[in-house]
């Protein structure tokens, strides 16, 4: 597998074309300005109120496991974009792309979560190895399913 590119944490396969994740390892600060292109998508696709719905839904659904981690200063990898594009899907590709972030909290003795929005996803990622670890219900936009996959050998007993 290649070395991990420096900004922030992107690892691809071989073959860039076959699939792409992207994940933040622990302690790794990811810049304000990577959210630029994501925060002008938000912000031409949703008027300010409905921006302010989406808002206080995510509030009342609650806190989210990447949230509960932060909040007791326990170390994990974060899976925050995984895609393979449909010619390369049921080949195996999005298992690898997964196991890359296995294999680095394996390595640190960390587990890795991510979130995703609908339960075809999340049975997906439980086929993958993932355990669902808890649903957000944020009203009329859905739900979001935390997952995690705990390593073989903790670094700590601060792994939830």
């Amino acid at each position: 597998m290649p070395a991990p590119c420096c900004k922030p944490a992107f690892f691809t396969p071989q073959v860039p074309d076959e699939g792409f994740i992207a994940y933040k390892l622990p302690g790794q600060k990811t810049r304000p300005s990577a959210f630029l292109p994501l925060l002008q998508g938000v912000f031409r696709s949703m008027t300010l109120a409905e921006l302010l719905r989406f808002a206080r839904a995510m509030k009342q659904g609650g806190a989210s496991l990447r949230d509960q981690y932060d909040k007791r200063k326990a170390p994990y990898i974060f899976v925050g974009m995984l895609c393979v594009p449909e010619a390369y899907q049921h080949q195996g590709y999005m298992r690898k792309l997964l196991d890359m972030a296995y294999q680095e909290g394996e390595r640190l003795g960390v587990p890795v979560i991510l979130e995703t929005d609908a339960m075809s996803k999340c049975e997906k990622y439980q086929h993958l190895g993932m355990e669902l670890a808890g649903t957000r219900d944020v009203g009329a936009f859905g739900k979001l399913y935390d997952l995690i996959r705990y390593p073989e050998k903790p670094a700590s007993k601060e792994v939830l």
